[in-house]
């Protein structure tokens, strides 16, 4: 929907006469294998609407860690995205082609996307003041009355949310929730120590590090997402891997006055709780894409690559990575933990996003602290 928009409105504003001539290219990543990840059903659609050239980047190929030490991260610091590898490809057959701009859809999930606002978990959470007042700001904001909204959003959700588990699993869930610790888990993995966690101030710079919402309520929400500090470093990253190419990073969904736009407006406009479909952002693509283009956008991750070069491809790699680690020579993991959950996923058990931060922070320091 976001990358998708950017390229109806450019080659709209091109064909309307809008805008000074310029050479508008549109790449697209081309997963022959991994055909779950591929988007060039419905990417073609909208370019061949505009008469838009297009180059594919061949990505099958281009897993995390590939050709490893290669693409790793900037002394500057270890923060680097898991498909770098894939990213700084698409970034040189670009530069090959004369292109000085590369716009794209970053920050769209954080701008028109769901802020996870859910009307039966403020129920669940006894927050009935606050479930009172998002309710009529919906109401208001779309014209869906009270009563569709209880039933839609409230009941409909509860509905499903029971179907979803089986007696057994409800039998498992309650007796969970009995004996849980009342206590908060802190939000960072296993492998980072409690004493290092302490001595850092974790907990505080986590605090610090949050956005302050000027507002509350769903607004509040996403303004926590807008200014969110993990995309602000994304950001910083996209800056430095784009000039290396030769090439400027630009993300229209980071205009101010976008944000301006979307922070007056009720959240239920742009997107309704539980519902990832971006309401708003494909109502606005009506006139701009073709309709069977339109009812396909979506979002594909492509998780798959990200597995296939940690779990497969790669894992001699990452085996390396984790043995002999500066990062718990120096104490700030505990790579005994670090092993045993990587050893985990690849027995099938989940791999945990932060792991990917593990790995960075040790080939950061492997790159350039000898």
């Amino acid at each position: 929907v976001d990358s998708g928009s950017v390229a109806a409105v450019g080659g709209w504003l091109l064909s309307s006469g809008l805008v000074d001539p310029v050479v508008l290219r549109a790449y697209s990543w081309a997963f022959s294998e991994l055909v779950e990840c591929d988007e060039r059903a419905v990417s073609s659609i909208i370019t061949e609407q505009y008469g838009l050239p297009t180059s594919l980047v061949p990505a099958d190929d281009a897993w995390p860690l590939r050709d490893y030490p290669a693409h790793g991260p900037d002394r500057d610091e270890p923060f680097i995205g898991a498909f770098q590898a894939l990213i700084e490809r698409c970034l040189a057959i670009a530069q090959t082609e004369g292109m000085r701009v590369m716009l794209g859809g970053d920050r769209g999930d954080l701008v028109v996307g769901t802020t996870g606002l859910d009307y039966l978990w403020l129920l669940r959470r006894r927050r009935l003041q606050r479930l009172v007042q998002e309710i009529r700001e919906h109401s208001a904001g779309t014209g869906e009355s009270v009563p569709t909204i209880l039933g839609r959003y409230l009941l409909a959700r509860a509905v499903q949310t029971a179907r979803s588990r089986s007696v057994p699993q409800w039998g498992r869930w309650l007796t969970e929730r009995r004996h849980r610790d009342v206590s908060e888990d802190p939000p960072w993995p296993s492998w980072i120590s409690g004493d290092v966690a302490t001595e850092a101030g974790l907990w505080q710079r986590l605090e610090e590090a949050a956005p302050r919402p000027p507002v509350t309520g769903s607004r509040g929400l996403r303004y926590g997402l807008v200014f969110t500090g993990m995309h602000m470093r994304g950001a910083v990253w996209s800056n430095r891997t784009y000039a290396r190419f030769g090439l400027v990073f630009a993300d229209p969904f980071s205009d101010r006055r976008l944000t301006e736009l979307v922070m007056a407006m009720p959240q239920a406009v742009i997107t309704r709780p539980g519902d990832g479909e971006k309401r708003l952002a494909r109502s606005a693509l009506t006139s701009l894409v073709p309709e069977r283009g339109r009812q396909a956008l979506g979002k594909r991750l492509p998780r798959p690559l990200y597995d296939k070069g940690l779990l497969q491809s790669e894992t001699v790699t990452v085996q390396q990575l984790l043995t002999n680690m500066r990062s718990e020579t120096a104490g700030l993991v505990s790579g005994g933990q670090l092993r045993r959950h990587y050893t985990a996923a690849l027995g099938g058990a989940p791999l945990r996003p932060e792991f990917w931060r593990a790995l960075t922070t040790e080939m950061w320091l492997r790159d350039h602290f000898a």
